[in-house]
């Protein structure tokens, strides 16, 4: 990340050694004894040399691991990387050599053997004949409390607990019963307590470890051996974005559902299954643990287009073991290289960006956060191709007052196949499912987005650069806000309401402008208003706002300043919202512009040209329904025509009501939906070129159903909050 350059600078001189200034403003910095990563910032007027002490091999540098010395140049972050530290706590330097000025930061680590307390295996299994077990241990503690909780009636089978050395010694007595006995061994000492799993076959049971691969030749159904499914966990849920989250109704979304589901890959990574435990697993396994699952009684569930693979309703004691295991790095795909293999396996993708230039990663009001609690925002590649990264609305920084990155790099996580019933729906599968008796309410899990989704644990699994410079592709014209009066924002908005200027690529001349944005019917232009939006960059998480923010909402003029200012509103009914007041400047002048009147005759339409793009185009739009509730178009269509007259499909798709007080419906969406399509190759170097949005149908929702009503025409709008024409660099 580049900060903004000091205005001195460092000038070679012949006469006197060059003056440069150089430091670490933040200070020291403080580490755990678990391995991680840190940026420290570094401010300097010059090119400087950053060295680690070479005594220090447990710090590196994240771009250079293998050197102890990176040179760089004026204000920037410098990202350093950190092992596990299973000794006592530690430190090193970092200097910094400017000229002839020198800055020192000291890097300290905690250890293992200090504070920390941490079991190497959280679960394990033993034969009938029991005897001696040790598990070992990290800790130089010394004062330990030891609890044993039997999970069934036989009791007093664990005995003997004690510390030795690196090393928890306890004994198991024989089996001589005709069942599998499960019991937890707590230990509890100063600031924390720690759990071990126990299961002890009976005399007569055994077992069969099972590979992943393995697992998936087996018949779907009822498993009736005692198979011990072995894989690697690939998820935590330190973060809220480990899993999905379940709702159960439309008023009863479990966010602690997600620390129910565990992803496990096979040695390789390229294969993977979906394992939902009964309770939350964060207290029993780690990111990257081995761990044994036995599957008897449990039930394989097969699911096809795509083919994949999920055990359900798994108790905890079926984990027999769980051991800590090394850090294994994704298998790093293109978008369209993905197969149904690689679904629940640890996946980077490869050159991709987000293409949406505006808010947050949950952009939704968030009065109606219950209502969604998983956003899929689209992202694409270097060739075109589409997916959605997934973002749960309780993850810490769904909405972190950090805008959206804007260049291209990778995004890591667990490959899945999730529904997403806000954005889309399915009414057939709803009818079949009321026809079987399932209450209206109850019916979810049907949105099918049609695509592979990428799942990012953690928020550096999203690694991507934050200025649109840095993009494979170049946007040839955005339209990302409706304004007339803030003083910050190019004044793209033209005397009449009828016609939007892009914000992007800036012409401050509009006399000859070739990219224009309107409405229009029977080619007359029909008057744009504003609308509210839901963009603001926060920061809130789920429920409560952090802190109050400063200035900006996600919406940024031509030079990447922040352009509107967030009215400083304390009540959840106004948190988040980008007003459309004309009235009041400080609320804003809408970031958002909205159309009624909708007909199949109605479009929104872009204008502009293509002379000298000969390399591939994309087109990006954000839509949303009516705040005023349902009777807004259901069914679009996005067309294209080089003269104005003969269009062309390039896809159809849905715009959900915008959820409403009563009654709401998981079909609603409470924000903007993102949307990016490919465009033909034949549209380059085109002197013009039209693209129109507009409704396929007069179908729309209604209080009851999602498309058994008609549209209201005077008094329901569809809302445009970004548009976009990219083009390969």
């Amino acid at each position: 990340m580049i900060l903004l350059l000091l205005a001195a600078s460092c000038v070679k001189s012949p006469e006197y050694p060059p003056v440069c200034g150089v430091g670490f403003p933040d200070g020291d910095i403080s580490c755990g004894y678990q391995e991680g990563s840190f940026s420290a910032k570094v401010l300097s007027s010059g090119e400087f040399v950053a060295t680690i002490e070479e005594s220090a091999h447990w710090l590196r540098f994240a771009d250079k691991p293998s050197s102890r010395k990176i040179t760089a140049n004026g204000d920037v972050y410098l990202r350093f990387v950190y092992d596990i530290n299973r000794s006592v706590p530690r430190q090193a330097k970092v200097t910094l050599l400017c000229g002839n000025n020198q800055a020192v930061m000291t890097v300290s680590q905690d250890g293992l053997l200090s504070d920390g307390f941490e079991l190497k295996v959280a679960s394990m299994s033993a034969s009938y004949e029991g005897g001696m077990q040790n598990v070992l241990v990290y800790t130089k503690i010394k004062d330990l409390k030891f609890d044993v909780e039997y999970q069934e009636e036989d009791a007093g089978w664990v005995s003997g607990l004690h510390l030795q050395n690196n090393f928890l010694c306890f004994e198991l007595q024989p089996n001589w019963t005709e069942t599998i006995r499960h019991a937890v061994v707590t230990i509890a000492y100063e600031g924390g307590v720690s759990e071990l799993r126990l299961t002890q076959y009976c005399e007569g049971v055994s077992s069969e470890e099972i590979s992943i691969d393995a697992l998936k030749l087996l018949q779907p159904g009822v498993i009736e051996d005692h198979i011990i499914l072995k894989g690697k966990v690939i998820n935590d849920w330190d973060e809220n974005n480990g899993g999905e989250i379940k709702t159960v109704s439309i008023d009863s979304p479990d966010p602690s559902w997600q620390e129910k589901v565990v992803y496990v890959q096979n040695t390789d990574g390229t294969e993977g299954v979906k394992l939902v435990f009964q309770e939350g697993c964060k207290s029993t396994i780690n990111r990257f643990n081995e761990i044994g699952v036995d599957l008897f009684g449990l039930e394989l569930k097969r699911e096809v287009n795509p083919e994949r693979y999920s055990i359900s309703d798994i108790p905890l004691h079926a984990i027999v073991n769980s051991v800590e295991g090394e850090r294994v790095e994704p298998r790093e795909k293109t978008i369209a290289a993905l197969t149904d293999s690689d679904l629940y396996t640890y996946i980077k993708l490869q050159d991709v960006e987000i293409p949406i230039r505006k808010g947050c990663y949950m952009p939704i009001d968030i009065r109606y956060v219950g209502s969604i609690m998983t956003y899929p925002m689209v992202i694409h590649d270097v060739n075109g191709d589409r997916s959605y990264m997934m973002v749960n609305a309780n993850c810490p920084w769904s909405r972190d007052g950090k805008e959206l990155p804007h260049g291209k790099g990778t995004i890591a996580g667990v490959l899945v196949y999730e529904y997403c019933d806000n954005f889309e729906w399915d009414s057939n599968k709803e009818r079949q499912l009321e026809n079987s008796g399932l209450m209206s309410d109850y019916i979810s899990g049907i949105g099918d987005l049609k695509c592979y989704q990428i799942r990012p644990v953690t928020k550096d699994d999203v690694s991507l650069a934050k200025e649109v410079k840095d993009s494979f592709s170049e946007i040839l014209c955005e339209w990302a806000y409706c304004d007339s009066l803030g003083v910050n924002l190019t004044k793209n908005y033209d005397t009449n309401n009828f016609v939007l200027f892009p914000t992007y690529t800036t012409v401050q001349d509009t006399t000859g402008l070739n990219a224009r944005f309107y409405c229009a019917e029977a080619n007359e232009k029909v008057a744009i208003g504003l609308c509210n939006d839901f963009t603001h960059l926060g920061p809130y998480v789920y429920g409560k706002t952090i802190t109050q923010p400063e200035n900006g909402n996600g919406i940024y003029d031509s030079q990447g300043r922040s352009a509107h200012h967030w009215y400083n509103a304390t009540s959840v009914s106004t948190i988040g919202v980008i007003y459309s007041d004309e009235t009041d400047p400080a609320k804003t002048n809408g970031s958002a512009w909205q159309v009624a009147g909708w007909s199949v005759n109605r479009y929104w339409c872009a204008e502009f040209s293509t002379i000298g793009i000969t390399t591939p185009m994309t087109v990006q739009l954000g839509t949303m329904g009516c705040i005023k509730g349902y009777g807004a178009p259901r069914y679009w269509i996005m067309e294209y025509s080089t003269d104005g007259s003969k269009w062309n499909p390039i896809s159809s798709y849905t715009v959900p009501d915008f959820t409403y007080a009563v009654p709401k419906r998981f079909f609603q969406l409470p924000g903007t939906k993102y949307l990016s399509f490919s465009l033909p190759s034949e549209l380059c170097g085109r002197e013009k070129i039209f693209v129109r949005m507009r409704p396929e149908s007069t179908l729309c929702g209604d209080v009851s159903s999602y498309d058994g009503g008609r549209v209201i025409s005077a008094s329901r709008y569809n809302a445009v909050n970004y548009f976009a024409i990219r083009y390969k660099k």
